[in-house]
């Protein structure tokens, strides 16, 4: 996963990082009694079993909060980090789906094809009707 308009220190835009956990953390609002003792308002974290940044995530409870743990070995193993990844959330560092890199690289990449492909194709046109053969013979003929 790559991240674009980073503004979070240890995260540094168009890196790749390792995804090290998940997890939802709030405030817990239950009125349960378990031992005696009320568990209301104790910090809770809730492990994800992967990362939807959909709107719809469902596994996730009201007023609590999505945060990823991120990693990486070229960054974070120095005496500032100390081997430690750099928690977050996804909105924070502006983390981008590896669909819309492919579709950002395909949309970059179809131009540049283009024009090249059109080249290749006018330079054989030009080769062909001077000197004869076919579109073959304009690239491989010494």
């Amino acid at each position: 996963m790559t991240f674009q308009n980073c503004h979070h220190a240890g995260i540094f835009a168009d890196q790749t990082y390792q995804l090290q956990s998940i997890y939802a953390q709030g405030t817990n609002q239950s009125t349960e009694i378990k031992d005696g003792e009320s568990n209301n308002g104790v910090i809770e974290k809730i492990e994800q079993p992967y990362l939807d940044l959909s709107d719809s995530n469902s596994n996730i409870p009201g007023g609590y909060t999505l945060y990823i743990t991120l990693y990486s070995q070229m960054y974070h193993d120095n005496a500032k980090f100390g081997g430690k990844a750099v928690i977050t959330t996804p909105e924070e560092v502006g983390l981008v789906s590896m669909k819309d890199e492919v579709l950002d690289s395909v949309l970059v990449a179809l131009p540049i094809l283009s024009f090249w492909l059109g080249t290749c194709f006018t330079f054989s046109n030009w080769y062909t009707s001077k000197y004869g053969g076919n579109f073959m013979d304009a690239f491989l003929r010494n």
